[in-house]
């Protein structure tokens, strides 16, 4: 599985904020044995969003989002998301009394009518609940693609990503242990080699090893086919 990573927001592209959203994301896809194909930094703009949400779903099967989902006026990812898909905003009661209960306990004060209008969401999209904040997560499917939404509050993200994005994506897809098994089989190969075959034949089975890691994907990094070869290489 591909995945494209969308961070949105005009304060990034004017050096204003680092994206670190997007270097943690990658981090926790790739140990779960995700591959993140490609990662885009657009404004907030109705045409940026959707023009990105085309072209990313057409090179990989999951799109990731942050960024967009306040309650400020300027943030329009939830409704460039709802045109994205055909859909219409609708009052989600659950995620309104989640909101109320942070206001009442963390907050400290009434809600205003931007803060009750964080409730409204894409009647298509299952709902991703926000722990520590009020901007929910969304996540769509359309066409065998993903395309998940989450704010661009570092600690609000992570939250969704760890409670509910990641698990979904171990449990639907499974990659992390392939991954792992996988691994494992190409050290025990490259040790079997060395100690039966002397190491001429590692160093003529790395096209051999190369080739299965293009054949999965990418998923094992060539450092460390390098860092394994160079080690044997040392100890002989």
């Amino acid at each position: 599985m591909k995945v494209s990573i969308v961070t949105i927001g005009d304060e990034i592209l004017i050096g204003q904020i680092v994206d670190t959203n997007s270097a943690w994301i990658a981090q926790r896809l790739n140990e779960i044995g995700l591959q993140v194909y490609k990662i885009y930094s657009i404004p907030d703009t109705e045409a940026a969003i959707l023009r990105t949400l085309k072209r990313a779903s057409k090179l990989t099967d999951i799109v990731i989002l942050t960024g967009g989902l306040g309650p400020t006026n300027d943030d329009i990812t939830k409704k460039t998301l709802a045109a994205f898909f055909n859909d219409t905003l609708h009052r989600n009661e659950d995620i309104l009394a989640h909101i109320k209960t942070l206001f009442e306990i963390i907050v400290l004060r009434l809600l205003n009518k931007l803060n009750v209008q964080q409730a409204d969401l894409p009647s298509q999209c299952n709902v991703l609940l926000n722990p520590v904040g009020t901007a929910s997560g969304m996540w769509f499917n359309k066409d065998g693609k993903h395309f998940i939404s989450m704010p661009g509050v570092p600690f609000e993200m992570k939250a969704i990503m760890s409670s509910s994005v990641l698990p979904a994506f171990q449990s639907e897809f499974g990659a992390g242990v392939f991954l792992h098994k996988t691994i494992l089989k190409l050290l025990l190969f490259f040790i079997v080699l060395q100690y039966l075959l002397g190491i001429t034949a590692v160093i003529n089975a790395v096209p051999f090893l190369i080739g299965i890691t293009h054949q999965i994907g990418g998923l094992i990094n060539l450092t460390l086919i390098t860092l394994i070869i160079s080690e044997i290489i040392k100890r002989n």
